[in-house]
């Protein structure tokens, strides 16, 4: 079984615009042997953007995405001190809070990162793994 954590991007396009993952990342999420991890830093992130009316959700994210999580069998990685601790030890190559919390979840828990986010590929040399 592999596992992966799922960018904020990947989670919403799996949902919305399933045409914008790479063939490999469809093959990643479709396969049921793989676990597939989504951050709270992710739902943050969506019901922030939600509530600036910068996403449209099916209803009210504390509505939608526990459905999302239940019916794509997706684990919920929590934010741990050790995560909010260790954010300091990577560069400031990219500046959203999010972004960078996902980056150091994917290292510190090594799940590689399901992103097609050029800016946050940067922390490969960092022991970052990313997929797309």
């Amino acid at each position: 079984m592999a596992q992966f954590l799922l960018d904020t991007h990947t989670l919403l396009w799996m949902r919305f615009d399933e045409e914008k993952l790479s063939e490999r990342v469809r093959g990643i999420v479709e396969n049921t042997k793989n676990r597939l991890y989504v951050s709270v830093a992710s739902l943050w992130e969506i019901a922030i953007k939600y509530s600036l009316d910068k996403i449209v959700l099916p209803d009210k994210p504390e509505i939608y995405l526990p459905n999302v999580i239940y019916e794509d069998e997706l684990t919920v990685l929590p934010v741990s001190p050790v995560h909010a601790l260790r954010v300091y030890a990577i560069p400031q190559l990219h500046r959203d809070p999010f972004d960078r919390m996902l980056i150091i979840q994917s290292i510190t828990d090594k799940l590689p990162l399901v992103t097609s986010d050029e800016s946050i590929r940067q922390y490969r040399k960092y022991s970052l793994q990313t997929v797309w």
